[in-house]
This record gives C-alpha cells, sequence and structure tokens, in this order.
C-alpha cells in the first residue's frame, strides 16, 4: 500500500538498487516492525479497509492504533 507505485518509484532512480536498498527496504523493514508491536484486530480491519477502497497509508497508520 505504501510502496504501491515503487516500480514508478524505481524507474525514475539513478541507481535503482542502490535506492532500494537504502531507502526502500529500511523503511519497508521499519513499518513491519511497528505493525508486529502494534497489531490488533483493529489495525488489520483498517488495512483491509483501506485496501479495498484504494487509500494509501501514512507513516502514522500504526501510530493511530496505540493512541
Amino acid at each position: 500500500m505504501m510502496f504501491s507505485n515503487e516500480e514508478e518509484l524505481l524507474a525514475h532512480q539513478k541507481n535503482p538498487i542502490k535506492y532500494n536498498d537504502e531507502i526502500l527496504y529500511p523503511e519497508k523493514v521499519r513499518l513491519n516492525n511497528e505493525y508486529v508491536k502494534n497489531q490488533s484486530f483493529f489495525l488489520n480491519l483498517k488495512i483491509i479497509i483501506y485496501t479495498i477502497l484504494g487509500k494509501r497509508l501514512k507513516e502514522d497508520w500504526a501510530q493511530s492504533e496505540v493512541e
């Protein structure tokens, strides 16, 4: 969801492998770690709904479930 346009992002880079290794992959790992820390039924439901509606999740998507 957050990187649904990953191919487009990589296509615009001089060095797509480096961009993936230094920018995209670490951010994906960070998001996955946040999900594991904050997972809940309601977070899963929110992800499903956002996916169905085609909305992009923002960085704070996991944070809002904790508060």
